[in-house]
């Protein structure tokens, strides 16, 4: 994938995470939390989703994290905005009657955002080695 400051492919990742962010909020603003309700979803993931509650967060935030400090950048604010979006998501459950507020939900989408992020750093570390 192109650096992030790629200046063509820059609207595409920011239009493709802005696409992700609001999935993974109607996901989490759903009356329910069971993913196999949702259509539009494989069937084999929302069952693997369904059966790993608080993992799912970590994965979801994961794949984002990964795609975004990839292709948007992994400058402090995007870290932060993601983490602050991670944890905002969460505090509407507290008044959706089927649904739950849980730490353990944001505390596993960070750990997902935080594994995201040494991964790419890791990749580009070793990139620029390849290069010298």
């Amino acid at each position: 994938m192109p650096p992030p400051g790629s200046a063509r492919l820059r609207p595409f990742a920011v239009g493709l995470t802005a696409l992700g962010l609001g999935a993974l909020a109607y996901l989490s603003l759903r009356s329910s939390a069971f993913l196999t309700e949702v259509q539009r979803i494989p069937r084999w993931l929302s069952r693997w989703a369904d059966h790993h509650g608080v993992l799912r967060h970590a994965v979801a935030f994961w794949a984002l994290g990964l795609f975004v400090f990839a292709s948007v950048g992994r400058r402090p604010r995007h870290v932060l905005a993601l983490a602050a979006f991670a944890i905002v998501i969460e505090v509407p459950q507290i008044w959706l009657p089927q649904r739950v507020f849980d730490w353990r939900d944001s505390g596993a989408s960070l750990g997902g955002l935080a594994v995201a992020r040494l991964l790419v750093g890791v990749a580009r570390h070793l990139r620029q080695l390849r290069r010298a």
